[in-house]
């Protein structure tokens, strides 16, 4: 019971951590991304997250295809909101042990009638913190908003169980 409620908040301040400085303390060239593919048909970019889960693990192992991603995305769970790619990938790399974690889609992403990308899928995560806590097998929903550039600019993710259910 008290591991259980220790998780979330190990979470959170590895995550906190991880981020580093504030972003008016880092120095501009830190922030400098790859070039984006901008343009491309929203069939498209659910091809390509569709493809980053299934085949880079990219929930677990934080390998997402930067390209289609806003730089100031904002990824929201129900531990908390994270602003910036750069911030999401190193803390989800620190956090989760893609070797050990499974991720799966529980069926093929698809795109909604406003526009958005909704994946469902099952998670069980092996973090890479001491003693390798996990998270208990949970399910949950991920919507990606893309903006008329063709970039995510927003992931939220909603899951079936609260927090102290799966740490």
């Amino acid at each position: 019971q008290r591991r259980r409620q220790v998780v979330p908040g190990i979470t959170l301040l590895a995550l906190s951590t991880i981020a580093g400085p504030a972003p008016s303390t880092r120095k501009a060239s830190a922030d400098i991304s790859k070039p984006k593919r901008t343009g491309l048909a929203i069939e498209e970019i659910r091809s390509i997250l569709q493809e980053d889960f299934e085949t880079r693990n990219s929930f677990a192992s934080g390998d997402l295809s930067e390209d289609i991603y806003d730089d100031n995305c904002v990824f929201t769970d129900p531990i908390q909101v994270t602003n910036g790619l750069k911030t999401y990938i190193k803390g989800v790399q620190a956090l989760f042990n893609p070797k050990l974690s499974k991720c799966r889609l529980l069926e093929p992403m698809t795109v909604t009638e406003n526009g958005r990308i909704f994946a469902r899928w099952e998670a069980e995560f092996v973090t890479n913190l001491p003693f390798s806590p996990k998270f208990k097998p949970y399910t949950g929903t991920t919507t990606y908003t893309v903006d008329k550039r063709g970039l995510v600019i927003d992931s939220f993710e909603t899951w079936d169980k609260s927090v102290a259910a799966v740490s």
